[in-house]
C-alpha cells in the first residue's frame, strides 16, 4: 500500500508532510509498489510546496530514483515549478530515462514533456 506520508504528499497536505518528516522512523525515500516514493507522488500532483520540503531531507541519488523520476512526472504534467526546484539539485539526472518502451530507449523528462504538449515544459527543459 501507500505510506502515510506518500499520501500527505500527493495530496499536498504540507502541515502533515513538516509533521512526519520529524516522525522518528518515517522513511521520506520508501518507494511503494507502484515505485512512487513522497518526492515522486508530490511531484506528479504539482505540489510545490511539499517538493521543495522533501527536497530538504531526500539526498540527490533519491531524486534520480525510480523507474520514473520525479522530474520526468513533474514534466509530463507540465508542472514547471516544481521542474524548476527539481533541476537546482545538486546531481540531477535531466537525461535519466523510463525503462525500455520498446524503441530501444526509455523516454526522458524531455520527450515525456513533448509527448504530452507541455510547451512550457519543453521550453524550461532545453534552458
Amino acid at each position: 500500500g501507500h505510506t502515510a506520508i506518500a499520501l500527505a504528499a500527493a495530496c499536498g497536505h504540507l502541515k502533515t508532510v513538516e509533521l512526519l518528516i520529524g516522525v522518528q522512523g518515517v522513511d521520506t525515500q520508501c518507494f511503494d509498489e507502484h515505485g512512487f516514493s513522497p518526492l515522486i507522488a508530490a511531484s506528479q500532483a504539482g505540489h510545490v510546496q511539499v517538493v521543495d520540503m522533501l527536497l530538504g531531507v531526500v539526498d540527490a541519488d533519491h531524486v534520480n530514483a525510480g523507474s520514473l523520476t520525479a522530474l520526468m512526472l513533474a514534466a509530463s504534467k507540465g508542472h514547471t515549478e516544481v521542474i524548476k526546484s527539481l533541476l537546482c539539485v545538486q546531481g540531477i539526472n535531466v537525461n535519466a530515462r523510463e525503462p525500455d518502451t520498446g524503441d530501444g530507449e526509455g523516454d526522458s523528462a524531455f520527450t515525456l514533456a513533448a509527448y504530452n504538449g507541455q510547451l512550457d515544459a519543453v521550453q524550461l527543459l532545453l534552458e
